[in-house]
């Protein structure tokens, strides 16, 4: 099928340290018959300048400029400027391996939905993957039950067929969990043939501008997210399962908190933290 054209959409915001090396993996494909199009998500540092270098380099790259709104809108943007057959988006900190649109592209007859699995890139160490995808099939009430606790799909892991996508987009209310949302609605419509391609072909960069390293916009925005799900695209079981989820985070976090709250009392109580309790009330 190497005459099928995929559109690579990378959205990316004040990424100029990483966005060099998201697009030389671009370029690196081993298949060659791509877009890629770049959508900075109004950038404040030089991320402008990084992705217009890579114009004059191959002219399969195409630029566009947008006002901050958050990466929700600019995929949605991507995929509306996508002239692909297929759809791999890939974030601009991100990294996908030589051979991953060609092995990928190997199942397109059977299948429309083709994921691989990652590894995490953190300050240039590669390291095993948080989840393992081999573990859970995907499908809709695998991604309510585990998702964010054993099941996780890397938005870069897929290329999937860019029909799929009819009437769906992804949700820019939300700047957390939009990606959840996505896979569940496009599960839901039940045209998804998925493949799992049981290798490491992309790195997923873990750092601390990760919008999911700050906890508690993370918790907030997943409980927003979940509400939204159950009034507005769960059935009456699949609400059952996303209840029961809820309850199963709530007794998890309850035994965290027991655990730490353990920890703080075997603390406070001990001689150590007694002795210097009394010493710096001498010293006052």
């Amino acid at each position: 099928m190497k005459n099928q054209l995929i559109s690579i959409i990378v959205p990316c915001y004040n990424q100029e340290q990483y966005l060099d090396d998201c697009l030389q993996s671009v370029i690196e494909q081993t298949y060659e018959h791509w877009e890629c199009i770049i959508i900075n998500d109004g950038s404040t540092d030089n991320t402008s300048d990084v992705a217009k270098a890579w114009l004059d380099k191959d002219q399969r790259f195409i630029y566009i400029e947008n006002k901050n709104k958050g990466v929700a809108v600019s995929r949605n943007i991507g995929i509306q400027k996508a002239k692909g057959d297929w759809i791999q988006f890939l974030d601009g900190d991100d990294i996908i391996l030589a051979s991953k649109l060609e092995e990928s592209m190997a199942y397109s007859k059977e299948y429309n939905f083709i994921y691989t699995d990652f590894k995490v890139l953190i300050d240039n160490k590669i390291l095993p993957p948080f989840c393992d995808l081999s573990k859970r099939k995907l499908n809709v009430n695998n991604l309510i039950l585990y998702w964010d606790n054993g099941l996780n799909i890397p938005i870069h892991t897929p290329v999937l067929k860019k029909d799929l996508l009819v009437n769906i987009s992804f949700n820019d209310n939300f700047k957390l969990h939009e990606d959840w949302l996505f896979w569940l609605q496009l599960f839901k419509t039940e045209r998804v043939s998925p493949f799992f391609i049981n290798k490491p072909l992309v790195l997923y960069r873990s750092h601390h501008q990760s919008s999911s390293q700050n906890q508690d916009l993370f918790f907030s925005s997943q409980k927003d997210v979940y509400y939204y799900a159950y009034d507005r695209l769960l059935t009456i079981e699949e609400r059952e399962l996303l209840f029961s989820k809820f309850l199963m985070n709530y007794f998890i976090m309850v035994e965290k908190k027991n655990k730490l709250d353990k920890f703080y009392f075997q603390i406070i109580n001990s001689k150590y933290y007694r002795l210097k309790k009394f010493f710096f009330k001498l010293i006052k």
